[in-house]
Order: structure tokens, then C-alpha cells, then sequence
């Protein structure tokens, strides 16, 4: 190695690379790239049984974020034992070893028993739902008012007496203004959080203006969950928006969605945001405005795609 162009003394090469090098996460995306396509591989064989969706939908056996992983597939010993194999060669070939006293096996429909089970076959515990996910509750009622609790002890936990002592009227307002602010953030992009009223009889202040609520996002609005639908007619493509599609059979015009009342889950309460903007009168032509391409995903006579223009009336 050459230190101000003078070469130092010789040292025996091995492997890995110091904390925070820029190279590492270099090396971790390849890493996990090779075992991407090993799990990949093993499905395309039938080794490991992995979600079909209908409706001509993806084949999903996997989801990566960071360092976090999920293996979805058929309930299966053969798919379980052929997955624990995967993990150790590739822990092996790589040294990156799964945490399995962090790591959780679920089972839809399958006795405690088996789960079990198989969870020793993989060496992790057994897990169960409602469980949490990147932050997000995977399998609550959100419609609940008590499981927004933990979002109401992340207030409380910002607003101490001790922190409001200390901060002079600014560091109050900057609290308040960008800290609690994104607080529920990550919850009410996905959630439609409960309708609230009076406590005890006294009336709640409402923070925000209807006005800038219902208001487009280039006019400040919020579009929380709104912004799930502009994904859905923009970002072809993307495999979260092939498995909705799929799900919800939107293959022709997601647009075209009706919500029913006995369907149930996130997605149906995101979809059913159109429904909502139609029984407040709202003219949902001026929240989606579609730019003309081929002409192949637009409705002539029932879209906006030119200006402001709906041919339809």
C-alpha cells in the first residue's frame, strides 16, 4: 500500500472490508444478488413451491428491503427443507449468515403444531399474526381505534414535560411542525385511520383544513393514500402494482374498481378512495389527469386527457 506515495511494509490479505468502507454495500447487493438467484433457480425447478397469483399475475417466492428478507410460498416440508439448504450454502459461498434468533416462520391455515415443527427444520422460533413489518402491522383491524395506539405513545413519548422545558417556543414549533408531523405519516399512507369525534363530550380541533386535506398535492395537499391510485394508473411495471392488479382483476382500468362491502383488507380501502371522493361530491377528475401517450390505457369518453376536458359530459 502506498502511503504518501511511499510504500509501507507488506501485510497478508483476507477477507472483508473495514466498517463503513463505501465498497460494503457494494459487496452485500452482490451477495444477496447471488442468493436472489439461487431462490429464483430453485422455484423455477419446483424445489421450493412459491406463490402464482391469478389473473395472470407474478410468481412470487421472495421480497428483499436492505437486509430484511421474505420468503412467501406454498405450505410445504419438501419447500421448507429445500429453502434450509439454500440459507447454508449460502452462508457458506458468502459468510453472511441469517440471524435466526430474529427470524420468525408463519403459517396461514396450519396447526401451531406443525408450525413448529417446521420452524426447528430452519432453526428460527415460530411466529404468529398480528406481527410487525418494517414498522407496519401486518394482520391487525386498522379500522380499530386501540391498535392506533402505538402512534398515540410515540406522541406522548415526543411530548414529554422534560423535552418542553427545555426547548425555548422555536425548537417547540419545529417539534411540532416536523417531528410529530411525520410521525403517523407511514401509517396513514397505507391505513385509513378511524373516524374520530368529541372525548368527554368536548369537541376535537381539527389541525388541518379540509380545504388543503381534499387540495392536490402541488397545492399542498396531503395525498396519503391517494397516492396509491396515481401508482397504480403511472407505475407499470412495478411488481407491488402487478400483485394488485392481479389481486383485484384491474388488468383493463384500475379506475373502473368498485368497492364492495363485503370485500376487506388495506388494499380495498385504498381502492375504495374513488368511492369516497365520489360521496363527498368531489370531482375526481381534477385529483388524476392522465397524459396521452398510444391511447391504449385511455377511456375516450370517461377520462381527463385533454386539460381540463371530459367528453363524457
Amino acid at each position: 500500500m502506498l502511503v504518501n506515495r511511499s510504500p509501507t511494509e507488506e501485510y497478508p490479505t483476507s477477507r472483508g472490508v473495514r466498517q463503513g468502507d463505501p465498497l460494503s454495500p457494494f459487496l452485500f447487493i452482490l451477495a444477496m444478488e447471488g442468493l436472489n438467484v439461487a431462490v429464483k433457480s430453485t422455484s423455477k425447478n419446483v424445489l421450493i413451491r412459491c406463490i402464482k397469483l391469478s389473473n395472470g399475475g407474478p410468481m412470487i417466492s421472495h421480497l428483499f428491503y436492505a437486509n430484511d428478507v421474505i420468503f412467501v410460498g406454498e405450505w410445504c416440508s419438501e419447500s421448507i427443507t429445500n429453502l434450509s439448504r439454500i440459507l447454508k450454502c449460502f452462508h457458506i459461498s458468502s459468510v453472511l449468515k441469517v440471524n435466526f434468533l430474529k427470524s420468525r416462520l408463519f403459517g396461514i391455515g396450519i396447526s401451531n403444531q406443525e408450525i413448529k415443527r417446521m420452524a426447528l427444520v430452519l432453526g428460527c422460533m415460530e411466529g404468529s399474526f398480528p406481527f410487525t413489518y418494517l414498522g407496519v402491522p401486518v394482520g391487525e383491524n386498522m379500522a380499530l381505534k386501540k391498535h392506533w395506539q402505538p402512534i398515540i405513545n410515540k406522541f406522548w413519548s415526543k411530548l414529554s414535560i422534560r423535552k418542553a422545558k427545555a426547548l425555548s417556543f422555536g425548537g417547540c414549533l419545529t417539534l411540532v411542525k416536523y417531528v410529530l408531523s411525520s410521525l403517523p405519516t407511514y401509517y396513514m399512507s397505507l391505513f385509513k385511520a378511524p373516524q374520530g369525534g368529541g372525548d368527554d363530550g368536548k369537541s376535537k380541533i381539527h389541525w388541518v383544513d379540509w380545504s388543503k386535506i381534499t387540495a392536490s398535492k402541488k397545492h399542498g395537499g396531503l395525498a396519503l393514500i391517494t397516492k396509491w391510485w396515481w401508482g397504480l394508473l403511472n407505475e407499470e411495471g412495478n411488481l407491488w402494482r402487478e400483485v394488485i392488479v392481479s389481486i383485484h382483476n384491474l388488468q383493463r382500468k384500475p379506475t373502473t374498481y368498485i368497492a364492495r362491502k363485503s370485500s376487506t383488507g388495506v388494499w380495498h380501502n385504498i381502492l375504495k378512495v374513488i368511492t369516497h371522493i365520489n360521496d363527498l361530491n368531489l370531482d375526481r377528475n381534477k385529483f388524476f389527469k392522465l397524459i396521452l401517450g398510444c391511447g391504449v390505457n385511455i377511456l375516450f369518453w370517461k377520462d381527463t386527457w385533454c386539460g381540463n376536458l371530459l367528453f363524457q359530459t
